[in-house]
Formats: structure tokens, sequence, C-alpha cells
């Protein structure tokens, strides 16, 4: 059932701040000493902080209670040394509708023109994404390892089981909700998405992904109800960079306010 609770846009008396050094090693005296000097000033205390990774010079800070966060966006933008702050938004799932065939509906992996619950006239004919003509070429690699960064994933699933990396110590990825190495999924979308990408194909179960064999690392920042802060989600793409999973730094900027 899809919880009806009501949830802030951002996570209360939070804020992200990121300061203008990126990744010049020389500037991170000035970013640490305009950093003090700007929470020092307002009561504020830094709660994370991200020196490298995807956005390094970005603090979460913790504001003290008498100051909005609206108010601390204005008060560290004026600051020395300070690119941009924002409130540190939740980001959530999408409503699944709850109309019966919903998770029967085409996929796209082979359009033939089938009519479906919400187009009862048909689709168009060979309007999908070719999977058939690709899987005569490749059904995927082993060598690939795909980050889910989601709200978990079922890694004991029928279907997902074989397909889930390890990071050599039995885990197959992290819970950055309850800060653990079991990310299991306790909302079913990480699964969803996990099974369109990599569900294991000609074996006889379930449904077949893109990718038959590639290698799942599965990272949990939304919790049971699909909602989960952004800190969260740029400490999970840093353990996907930090486990050689992303090939080149994406570089984060306000595209983090658009939830």
């Amino acid at each position: 059932m899809i919880s009806e609770r009501s949830y802030p846009d951002y996570v209360p008396g939070s804020l992200l701040v990121v300061y203008e050094t990126g990744n010049q090693i020389k500037a991170c005296d000035a970013f640490e000493s305009a950093a003090l000097g700007a929470n020092v000033a307002i009561g504020a205390t830094v709660t994370e902080e991200f020196t490298d990774g995807v956005l390094p010079g970005c603090q979460v800070i913790s504001l003290p209670d008498d100051m909005t966060v609206d108010e601390a966006v204005i008060y560290y933008e004026g600051q020395p040394g300070v690119k941009y702050a924002e409130p540190n938004y939740i980001r959530s799932i999408d409503t699944v509708p709850n109309d019966p065939y919903y998770s029967k509906q085409w996929g796209g992996l082979q359009n033939m023109g089938q009519a479906t619950p919400q187009f009862p006239s048909g689709g168009t004919t060979g309007a999908d994404i070719h999977a058939e003509d690709a899987w005569d070429t490749t059904t995927g690699s082993e060598d690939i390892v795909i980050a889910v960064i989601d709200s978990g994933v079922d890694y004991l699933h029928a279907d997902l089981a074989a397909n889930m990396w390890n990071d050599g110590s039995g885990h197959c990825g992290y819970d950055f909700v309850n800060n653990d190495n079991d990310p299991m999924d306790d909302r079913n979308h990480g699964t969803h998405c996990a099974g369109i990408i990599a569900a294991a194909g000609n074996n006889g179960e379930g449904v077949s992904g893109v990718c038959w064999n590639t290698k799942i690392m599965a990272l949990k920042f939304l919790d049971s109800e699909g909602h989960g802060s952004i800190s969260n989600e740029i400490k999970a793409i840093n353990y996907a960079v930090a486990h050689g999973q992303i090939s080149y730094h994406v570089r984060l900027e306000r595209i983090l306010t658009v939830v």
C-alpha cells in the first residue's frame, strides 16, 4: 500500500553549502577557513563534508533553531567563497498506480503491436529498443557493473540473485538510509529498475532484463516510503565512484535542486 504521509520538500534544519574549491588542493586551507568562519558566526554545525567525489567542497550544515532554511540560503550565498547554498532536498519516487494490470504492461523489448490495458487498440509494431536484434550480438557482460541508486534491491530475487555485484566481503552494495551493508529493498522500486536492467535472461524464470548477466550494485538511499535526501544520494554516487562503477565524474551543480 502506498503511504499517504505528507513529506516536506527538504530536510528541516539542514542545508547544502558548496564552496568554490572544486578539486584544487591548494584551496583546501582557504575552504576550511571560510567555512569555519561562516558556520561559527551563526552557531551552525557541519554534519557531513565532501572533500572529494562528485561534489567536492560541499558541506551538509545543521542550522541553529532560530534560523530558517530560506534565511540560511541568503546568509551563506553572501559569504566569501560560497558557490551556492540550497536546501537538502528530499527525492521521492513517483506514485505507482493501483491499476490491476500495471505490473504487466508492455516494457519495450518487443513491440508487435500488441494490445495493452493502456492501449487497447495496440501499439506501433517495431517501436521498441530492438532488444532481440541486439541479443544476437551480445546479451551483456559480467565485467559490466551498473549501480542502481534507489530504494535498494531484493538481492535474493530468483531473477536477480545471480547477477548481484559483490564487494569481495559478501556485500552487494550499501544502505545509506540505515548506514549498514544490507541494501535490501523495502519499497520494490529499486528491484523493479534492476530487473529492467539485468534480470537473468534465458533461465526459465520471471522476465528478461536488457542485459542478461550484467552485475547490479545495490545502493539504497530511498526509505520504505520512497523518500531520501540529496546528501545521501551524493554519498551513494561517491560509493559507486570509489568502487569503480563511474568512469568519469558527473558535475553536479544546480541539477540537484530539482526533485
